[in-house]
C-alpha cells in the first residue's frame, strides 16, 4: 500500500487532529491505494472521515478553514460535508456517523454523530472493499471487515446486511464494481440483493442512469455489470430490452458462442475502457443486436435469420437511452447511427454510393469512419472463441479517398450560364447524386461537366 498525500493536505490534517478531531481517509481512495492497478477512474477524489466532529463542534472546523485561508463549500443535507480543493484535488470532509433508515427514499434516514468510532462509521458502508480507512498521520490501515483480503481475492461482499439492505441502490452499485474490477460476488451478497428487488421502485431513474453510465465508461469488463444484474434478478426489471435477448437463437455456423445475449456480452468486452469514444462504442455494442429479439425467425428447415435487425435496433436506441435521463442528444444520435450501419462488414460488396452515404452520415453526427471499424471488429470478434482474432476488410482506404464535400457548387454552375432558381437547386442535387455514385470526381473540368449535364437534358 502506497500512501501519497499532498503536503498541503497532510499539514491541514495535522491541524485538524490538534482539535481532537481525528481524520481518516475512507472510500475509493483507500481502495485504490491498497491495489493501485485497479484505479481506472483517473484522479479520484479524496474522502476524509472526521471522527469526533459533531454539529456542536462544526464552528471549530470552520474557524480552522478561515484561519488557514482555505476556501470551502458546505453542502448540507442531514449533515454537513465540507468540499475543498487542496493540491489540485477535490477533498470532501464529512463527520463519522451512523445512519438509520426511516423510509424507502434516498434521503429517508436519521443520522447520529455521538460516540461514533471509525469502525462504527465503516460498518454502515456498502462493501467490505469500501469499508477500509487509513490514518493519514500514521499510515495505519483500519480494516475491521476484511476488505483488503476481499480486494486481493477478487470478492465483492456486503459489509453489513442491515445497512446494505436499507439503500436500494446498493445492489446496482455492486454490479458496477463487478464490471469495473471483474470481481465475483459472494453468494450471501447475491441472495441479499435478490431479497431487495421489491425496493427497486424507490430508486430514481437519474441515480440508476448515473451508475449505468459510470459502469459503461470505467468497467474493465462491462459484461460483468450486466451478468451480475442478471444473477441477482434485477436485469429484467431495469433493462428489459437486454433481458429479452437471453435465449434468442443464432445460426451456430456464424455464432458458435450461442444466443444473442452471449454474443452481446462478448462484443461489449471487445471495446476497451481507455480508447477514445469508449462510451459511445460500448453503448453501440450493448444495443447493436437488440433488434434481434423481435426479428429473429426460424424456418421449417431450421434456418435462423434476423433480417433488418439493425434497422429495428437503431429505432430502439433513443427510447432506451432517453429513459435514463443522463445521455445527451449527440451521444444518442451517434449510437443510433453506428447501430444502423454495424452490419456493413457482412455485405458481399461495398459500392461507392454505399460508402459515400455511410461516411456522410457518420461525419454528420460527429463520428469518424474508424469508429464504425471498431464496432465491426468488436462484432466479428464477439462471435469467435476466446484468444482468436478476426481480420476484416471494410474498405477503410476507399473511404478515406471519398470526398463528401460537394464538388459542384452554385457559383460553378452560374459561371457556366445556369440561372439561379429552383432548376439550379435541382441540378445541384443531381450532381451530388452523381458524386455519391462516383460518376464525377474532384477536379472535373467545366467542359466535361457541361457535356454531362447536356446529355442529361440540363441546358443552361
Amino acid at each position: 500500500m502506497q500512501l501519497q498525500l499532498d503536503q498541503e493536505l497532510l499539514d491541514f490534517l495535522i491541524e485538524i487532529n490538534k482539535l481532537n478531531i481525528n481524520p481518516y481517509l475512507v472510500g475509493g481512495c483507500v481502495r485504490d491505494m491498497c491495489l493501485p492497478q485497479f484505479n481506472q477512474v483517473g484522479n479520484p477524489d479524496i474522502d476524509i472521515c472526521l471522527v469526533g466532529l459533531t454539529n456542536e463542534r462544526k464552528p471549530e472546523l470552520i474557524r480552522l478553514f478561515d484561519n488557514l485561508n482555505i476556501k470551502y463549500v458546505e453542502a448540507v443535507n442531514h449533515f454537513s460535508v465540507f468540499i475543498v480543493n487542496i493540491g489540485g484535488k477535490k477533498v470532501d470532509f464529512a463527520p463519522a456517523r451512523t445512519e438509520v433508515s426511516t423510509g424507502p427514499g434516498y434521503t429517508d434516514f436519521n443520522v447520529s454523530f455521538v460516540d461514533v468510532s471509525i469502525n462504527i462509521d465503516l460498518k454502515r458502508r456498502d462493501l467490505t472493499i469500501n469499508s477500509m480507512a487509513i490514518n493519514p498521520l500514521t499510515g495505519e490501515l483500519i480494516d475491521p471487515y476484511g476488505g483488503l483480503a476481499d480486494l486481493k481475492n477478487g470478492i465483492l461482499r456486503h459489509t453489513n446486511s442491515l445497512a446494505f439492505g436499507e439503500d436500494p441502490l446498493r445492489p446496482f452499485r455492486l454490479c458496477k464494481f463487478a464490471g469495473r474490477y471483474g470481481f465475483e460476488v459472494h453468494p450471501e451478497t447475491i441472495e441479499l440483493c435478490r431479497s431487495m428487488i421489491d425496493k427497486m421502485s424507490a430508486i430514481s431513474i437519474e441515480r440508476i442512469g448515473k451508475e449505468f453510465m459510470n459502469a459503461m465508461q470505467y468497467s474493465e469488463k462491462p459484461s460483468m455489470f450486466f451478468e451480475t444484474l442478471r444473477e441477482i434478478g434485477w436485469l429484467e426489471h431495469l433493462f428489459p430490452e437486454l433481458y429479452s435477448l437471453i435465449g434468442v437463437k443464432q445460426d451456430p455456423k456464424h455464432h458458435p458462442e450461442g444466443d444473442v445475449w452471449n454474443h452481446t456480452m462478448l462484443c461489449l468486452d471487445n471495446i476497451e475502457n481507455n480508447i477514445e469514444n469508449n462510451l459511445v462504442l460500448r453503448l453501440t455494442m450493448l444495443l447493436h443486436d437488440v433488434g434481434k429479439a423481435s426479428t429473429t425467425l426460424i424456418s421449417e428447415d431450421g434456418k435462423i435469420t434476423a433480417y433488418n435487425h439493425e434497422k429495428v435496433g437503431a429505432e430502439m436506441v433513443a427510447p432506451f437511452m432517453q429513459r435514463f435521463s443522463v445521455f445527451n442528444k449527440d451521444t444518442i444520435k451517434k449510437v443510433e447511427t453506428l447501430v444502423k450501419f454495424h452490419m456493413i462488414h457482412s455485405l458481399d460488396s461495398l459500392s461507392h454510393k454505399h460508402l459515400f452515404t455511410v461516411k456522410k452520415e457518420l461525419l454528420g453526427v460527429g463520428l469518424k469512419y474508424s469508429d464504425l471499424v471498431e464496432v465491426c471488429l468488436a462484432d466479428k470478434n464477439g462471435r469467435l472463441k476466446e484468444g482468436k482474432i478476426c481480420s476484416i476488410d471494410i474498405s477503410q482506404d476507399r473511404v478515406d479517398m471519398i470526398n463528401i464535400t460537394p464538388i459542384v457548387t452554385g457559383v460553378m454552375l452560374e459561371s457556366m450560364g445556369y440561372k439561379p432558381g429552383i432548376s439550379l437547386g435541382e441540378i445541384l442535387k443531381l450532381t451530388y447524386k452523381w458524386q455519391s455514385e462516383d460518376k464525377i470526381q474532384h477536379g472535373i473540368s467545366v467542359e466535361n461537366l457541361l457535356l454531362k449535364l447536356l446529355n442529361a437534358g440540363r441546358k443552361p
